[in-house]
């Protein structure tokens, strides 16, 4: 059992010869290797299902990864996906849910084409009518995508950063830079407001912004002309939860888990924790919320190599990190009805957050 205990400040490393530094670019090549899974959805007669949602799963305990939508001739695709067995689940209107896999990506194997998959109706027969008023994760509208992040089991436990990294059309890279569709120059929103952030504060809010606290975000790839007057390709609005019951109201919430590894590496533990309050009157509404987070993430990568020449030298690597990040993050605020559709008031965010990484890099040439 590996058991690296993260520092909270900055790190500092030196490269003590060529040889660790040609090893170094081996674990480099390693890390950066991907894979994806794609296919295409159809019915009877090989007709194209469009606008269907397909969810990527984890295979070992059905944990979401990703989820798009099909395109117009029913094909998806996910890229960017570590080795592992994973499942594809998908839901289409007058189609019976249905979960395929698993299908297994490899080093050796990284891109898996499913092919066509055959979605089955719905019986014509109707016996019973049940209206439900529950939302879909994933609902399009005309010229945008809504993610109903509220009370969806998907997201419970993430981030605002985590949401949109598994979301439909988003990319994000080593940067944190978000793309949506694959164009630049997106603009993320809160509630409807610009946030006039730079990049790096920008994904430490969205990092410290926990599910609970999001009603919906909005994936909006063809804003309107002033947007895009403005160079803006792309509009993310981030919806925050507003309680909107007269009196006083108060929630509290609270989640943990984690993610076993084996025997070679301690586990992945998160931990969530909120409060939120509101007072609402007929013309003014006060309102304020404090969450904690704690999530630890591991990385284990080997690699093995074997250089053809007179020594036939082998390098053996082993490369151990763990990241801490702790997050407490607050927001509070007032709102004043100043007539029958306007309103005043002030709002003040914040958060703190608190980094420490712990490597440990051995390696073995002979």
């Amino acid at each position: 059992m590996r058991n690296l205990i993260p520092n909270f400040y900055p790190c500092s490393a030196s490269i003590l010869s060529a040889i660790l530094l040609t090893i170094s670019a081996v674990v480099s090549a390693q890390s950066n290797l991907t894979g994806s899974i794609s296919g295409q959805l159809v019915a009877a007669e090989s007709i194209s299902v469009e606008a269907a949602t397909v969810i990527l799963m984890y295979a070992k305990d059905s944990t979401y990864v990703k989820v798009e939508i099909a395109d117009r001739q029913g094909i998806f695709n996910f890229s960017n996906l570590k080795p592992g067995n994973y499942l594809v689940s998908v839901s289409a209107v007058g189609f019976a849910k249905s979960v395929f896999g698993p299908f297994l990506v490899t080093d050796a194997e990284p891109s898996q084409n499913i092919g066509k998959i055959n979605l089955t109706p719905y019986s014509k027969e109707l016996k019973e009518v049940e209206v439900n008023s529950s939302q879909q994760f994933v609902e399009l509208r005309p010229g945008k995508i809504i993610l109903n992040v509220q009370n969806s089991i998907l997201s419970t436990g993430s981030t605002a950063f985590d949401v949109l990294a598994r979301a439909p059309g988003v990319q994000i890279d080593n940067n944190d830079n978000i793309k949506l569709n694959g164009k630049d120059g997106v603009l993320v929103m809160i509630n409807g407001k610009q946030t006039f952030m730079e990049n790096e504060n920008l994904t430490d809010l969205l990092k410290s912004t926990q599910s609970g606290d999001i009603e919906s975000i909005e994936l909006i790839s063809n804003p309107s002309a002033k947007f895009a007057s403005a160079g803006i390709a792309s509009v993310i609005n981030v919806k925050i939860k507003k309680n909107k019951n007269f009196g006083t109201n108060g929630v509290v919430s609270a989640m943990t888990g984690f993610s076993d590894l084996g025997e070679t590496y301690d586990p992945n533990f998160r931990y969530n924790g909120g409060l939120s309050l509101n007072h609402r009157t007929k013309s003014v509404n006060i309102f304020g919320n404090y969450t904690h987070g704690d999530v630890s993430q591991s990385k284990i990568i080997l690699s093995d190599r074997q250089l053809t020449n007179v020594r036939r030298t082998a390098i053996n690597v082993d490369y151990f990190s763990t990241q801490q990040r702790v997050t407490d993050s607050y927001r509070m605020g007032t709102d004043f009805n100043i007539g029958n559709k306007h309103l005043i008031g002030a709002l003040y965010t914040g958060s703190i957050n608190k980094i420490g990484i712990a490597k440990l890099n051995s390696s073995d040439i002979y």
